[in-house]
């Protein structure tokens, strides 16, 4: 097989979406996964009026299903030969205020962002192994590097996954394989939908395009847009009273304008 084969999770919409209508045209053999079988199906479809002699595979997989999740990656893998990119896309995410009883709602990302994603991960990593080459990429998120109000579960996902990466590129880089962690800021997608403010908001389609490009750099850990940088830079240096103190402020703007709509 000449063709560089993929296996993107959570293809259905969003960043997964855009990311396998600009892989397909970049001449990848695509395995796209997700939960819902008809949108796997309408994204096959709409690849294939764009690029008719793309080769595109679905596989219906719930990645906190670690049986389902094994399946589907190694029917794509062994039915290709190969596996030399598998994007870790899968997530969900929504507001988790500590004040408010949300149990369900943080095992729920948890679940999915962290132990799903991370799974999905080594099932590709043991067929790398032993191909003894291949290209791993995580979809993080900028809420990785500090806790942020409201958001416990999703930023604690993001940077547990993080963590993990980083661990992971050193570990593989002797055995051919490079792991890459992407970081977007605030893409329009169903997920984001509900965001009361997204500054620096970019369409999912140009967060492909930015992604694939650091993918082909094999950069190993990329944070987009360029404000996004200065701001993930800050934060990190940023005193802990200092930040504590001023997110909070922000958040509570963020509140108040909401109960006003």
């Amino acid at each position: 097989m000449t063709q560089k084969t993929c296996i993107i999770t959570g293809a259905s919409t969003g960043i997964g979406y855009a990311l396998a209508l600009k892989l397909a045209g970049q001449g990848y053999t695509l395995g796209l996964t997700a939960r819902r079988l008809p949108l796997l199906e309408d994204l096959k479809k709409n690849i294939l009026s764009r690029f008719p002699h793309a080769q595109i595979d679905i596989e219906v997989c719930d990645i906190t299903n670690f049986e389902q999740t094994t399946m589907a990656i190694n029917i794509l893998a062994k039915k290709w030969g190969r596996l030399d990119l598998f994007i870790a896309n899968a997530g969900i995410g929504y507001q988790t205020p500590a004040w408010e009883k949300n149990k369900k709602e943080v095992i729920a990302i948890l679940n999915t962002n962290l132990m799903g994603t991370i799974f999905s991960i080594e099932v590709a990593k043991e067929i790398m192994l032993e191909q003894k080459s291949g290209h791993l990429v995580a979809i993080s998120s900028v809420a990785a590097f500090r806790g942020l109000p409201t958001s416990s579960a999703y930023a604690t996902s993001k940077a547990g996954l993080t963590t993990y990466t980083e661990s992971l590129r050193m570990d593989l880089k002797k055995h051919g394989i490079m792991v890459t962690s992407i970081h977007p800021g605030y893409i329009a997608t169903p997920m984001t939908e509900k965001n009361a403010i997204m500054p620096f908001l970019l369409t999912a389609e140009v967060a492909a395009k930015k992604i694939s490009r650091a993918i082909q750099k094999q950069k190993p850990c990329y944070i987009f847009p360029w404000p996004m940088i200065l701001a993930v830079t800050i934060m990190k240096l940023m005193p802990r009273f200092l930040f504590e103190s001023l997110v909070t402020i922000n958040i509570n703007g963020i509140f108040k304008e909401e109960k006003k709509l």
